[in-house]
Order: C-alpha cells, then structure tokens, then sequence
C-alpha cells in the first residue's frame, strides 16, 4: 500500500471532507488527513476520521487548536 492511499477511504469521502477549524481540502497521508491551510492532522480509526477538536494532532509549535492561523484569519 502506498503512502498515499487508505482503502477505508474513497476519494469521493475524501473529497468531501474539509478541515473543521477553516474548511480547507484535506490530503491524505496514510492514516492521517492533514489540512492543507493550518496543517492540522486527523487520525482515521477504522476507516473514520476523528475530526474533533479533542482528538487534532497539532503542527508543531501550536499549542492549542486556537493558535491555528485558519482560526485567527491568518490562513
């Protein structure tokens, strides 16, 4: 399997779903969707994004879901 690419999720999902802090396109990185503005990282378990503001993976040097630049306008 590549790196790219996650059989639990159709590129029709994947083109759904957006970043929920800016509304950004996501990409896909393995079992991560990754915003493509604030960079902000979502887990996939089981072929469902955990999209949540508790469960984010943050990008380095952002301590909270509130520093992200799509938060302030910065984005």
């Amino acid at each position: 399997m590549s790196e790219n690419s996650n059989p639990a999720i159709s590129p029709a999902f994947l083109e759904a779903l957006v970043c929920p802090f800016g509304q950004a396109p996501l990409e896909l990185n393995g079992d991560l969707l990754i915003c493509t503005s604030c960079k902000a990282s979502f887990r996939i378990n089981d072929g469902v994004p955990e999209m949540m503001r508790e469960t984010v993976i943050l990008p380095e040097g952002m301590e909270s879901p509130d520093a992200l630049p799509c938060q302030s306008g910065d984005a």
